[in-house]
């Protein structure tokens, strides 16, 4: 009996897979526990446009992603802050300060993205880390005093 999988089913495939399956299993079994619906044409063909449909949203975000990604390696931010005399800055730059940053120069995220460590309390240069779409990007952050 060919059958639409409802869910993933571990020793079976993964939701909205067409499957076949003996009768006894399915009606016995599968059906009852509404893991699965009797494949017709008509649904198969819905199925298959649906997943059609999503492998072109999946592709049209992962092209988006990689923009951003090549957006954050090119950029850098630049904070200026008061410091000491020994040029530790009164308030740390966080994740909070970063990522509101780089959303006024047009890149969104959220700081589950951003790898940053510990706040940064120094003047000068630093690097934080992007991990985004299984990629990571290297985002420049430049600490300035106030004047």
């Amino acid at each position: 009996m060919r059958v639409i999988l409802l869910q993933d089913i571990k020793s079976l495939g993964k939701r909205n897979e067409v499957k076949e399956v003996s009768n006894g299993y399915a009606s016995n079994f599968l059906i009852p526990q509404g893991l699965v619906e009797i494949a017709s044409d008509r649904k198969v063909k819905e199925i298959e446009n649906t997943n059609i449909k999503n492998e072109i949203k999946e592709k049209k975000i992962i092209e988006v992603k990689e923009e951003i990604i090549k957006k954050i390696n090119n950029l850098s931010l630049t904070f200026k802050e008061k410091v000491s005399e020994a040029g530790h800055l009164f308030a740390a730059i966080g994740s909070d300060k970063i990522i509101a940053e780089l959303n006024k120069q047009g890149v969104k995220l959220d700081k589950t993205h951003l790898i940053i460590g510990k706040p940064l309390k120094e003047i000068g240069e630093h690097q934080v880390k992007i991990k985004f779409n299984n990629k990571e990007a290297s985002l420049k952050i430049i600490i300035e005093a106030l004047k």
